[in-house]
């Protein structure tokens, strides 16, 4: 049986590998950096979002077949309702380790530091005009390879497989993320909504242009997860200034600070399919998804809610326009409007998607390579 790739080690790449080795395929992962957890590891998500139906009045999964064995690798603690939404508790630390976790039990070979380099396709014999990815090349620890493949999957949230393929991208849009920890003083944390959107907006003057703030509780007393929007290639330094500014502001403490900016948005390939189209499926698709427009700009967050409690995907939001048969996108890298990718890119949705189309790559691994 030939492999099939997934490159990309965050959420959307993780879940596509396991259900493919769950389905008992051959997968091989591969991710650029040393960990795996992309970016939720890297803007330390505290929470796992899009799980449930929005407005829901319990806690019942969407997709319980894609997602449910993710939660005991993922979640920290039970969920909690949060405005119209259901959030289950998470951390960096538990993002990265879980995902190996679950990767590891169910046999996939994950090759971290290993870029693609190239990717070669020729026509396919079994339909006349179209074209397959046949091989990736690859850079990692060891020498230079070509590695023979049944499909890719590319969820590298950067559009890899497209600039590989001389296809066109999009340019990035949305804010990166920097979260840091604060801590408060029990009256500030004990305050009430009024009051700490006042503190918010206060904080949002002091720090000096950032496009947007939320506070997070911790648990454990008086310690709060501050996430601040940045410019575009900011570096971490000038964000940990711009959040030192923000915890005097709020009358607390820059206790803990991240040592990297989460990149929302990297660009992606050229797609076409809007929000108002993706949000108007009525028909399941691929799987279910049940989260907002989450589009972080310079003017703050902007949210666009869908008229209904969830709706589905279409597979055109995996496919690259243009692009070879074998190849499907996930995560927050694929080829849509980028509307639709600030709608997509949630944890809950990408562990539902990667799922879904492991189902479609599977099928591969029994088309023969002419």
């Amino acid at each position: 049986m030939q492999r099939l790739v997934v490159i990309g080690g965050g959420v959307a790449g993780c879940a596509t590998a396991a259900a493919i080795a769950a389905a008992g395929g051959a997968v091989t992962l591969l991710e650029a950096r040393h960990h795996l957890g992309g970016v939720a590891a890297m803007g330390e998500h505290a929470t796992l979002c899009g799980l449930a139906p929005i407005d829901a009045r319990e806690p019942v999964l969407l997709e319980a077949g894609l997602v449910a064995g993710w939660l005991p690798y993922l979640a920290t603690a039970l969920p909690r309702r949060q405005g119209r939404v259901w959030l289950w508790p998470t951390s960096g630390a538990t993002l990265t380790q879980g995902l190996a976790r679950r990767l590891a039990d169910l046999g996939v070979e994950v090759r971290l530091g290993t870029r693609v380099t190239a990717i070669a396709c020729r026509d396919d014999a079994n339909a006349a005009g179209r074209r397959r990815i046949a091989s990736l090349t690859l850079a990692g620890p060891s020498a230079a390879e070509e590695l023979e493949v049944a499909g890719v999957v590319d969820a590298s949230g950067q559009g890899i497989s497209a600039a590989a393929l001389m296809l066109p991208l999009s340019a990035a849009v949305q804010w990166p993320a920097y979260r840091c920890i604060v801590r408060l003083p029990s009256a500030s944390g004990a305050a009430g909504r009024s009051a700490r959107l006042a503190q918010l907006r206060a904080a949002q003057q002091a720090s000096g242009g950032a496009a947007a703030l939320a506070l997070t509780a911790l648990p454990g007393g008086d310690c709060w997860q501050l996430s601040l929007d940045v410019a575009p290639l900011t570096s971490c330094a000038v964000a940990a200034q711009a959040a030192g500014r923000v915890a005097e502001a709020l009358g607390g403490e820059l206790i803990a600070c991240a040592i990297s900016v989460a990149e929302r948005d990297h660009g992606r390939p050229a797609g076409t399919l809007t929000l108002s189209e993706l949000f108007g499926t009525r028909s399941r698709g691929l799987c279910w998804a049940a989260w907002p427009c989450e589009d972080h700009r310079a003017e703050g967050v902007q949210w666009t809610w869908p008229e209904g409690d969830r709706h589905g995907i279409p597979e055109a939001v995996v496919r690259l326009p243009g692009g070879p048969d074998n190849l499907w996108l996930v995560g927050k890298g694929m080829a849509v409007s980028q509307q639709a990718a600030a709608a997509l890119r949630v944890t809950g949705t990408c562990l539902a998607l990667g799922g879904a189309v492991a189902a479609l790559a599977r099928r591969w691994q029994q088309v023969p390579i002419a």
